[in-house]
């Protein structure tokens, strides 16, 4: 059962990326990318893998399940993103 199952190799790599982010925090590594491309590729990372996932790897009984579930992870990602960038909007706007 848990052998094809896509959903606990989505699930492990949330554990993966917040465990690497979490590094990245601790040790304060200076990451020299532009602007808010560390953000960016934090939010959209999982969702696109997801979807290739299921356009690629995802077969038999997952498929529809999990398709559904990869345009989920796309929606919330957009919202966490536009969400994110009003909230940092509005704290350059408190500090101005």
């Amino acid at each position: 059962m848990l052998r094809n199952n896509p959903f606990v190799t989505i699930s492990l790599l949330f554990v993966v990326e917040y465990l690497i982010l979490e590094f990245i925090t601790y040790m304060n590594y200076k990451v020299n990318l532009p602007g808010q491309t560390l953000f960016i590729y934090s939010v959209f990372a999982i969702p696109v893998i997801a979807v290739l996932l299921s356009i690629f790897v995802v077969e038999g009984s997952y498929k529809k399940k999990f398709k559904r579930f990869s345009i989920f992870l796309i929606i919330l990602a957009i919202t966490v993103f536009f969400v994110m960038n009003y909230l940092a909007g509005l704290a350059n706007a408190y500090r101005h």
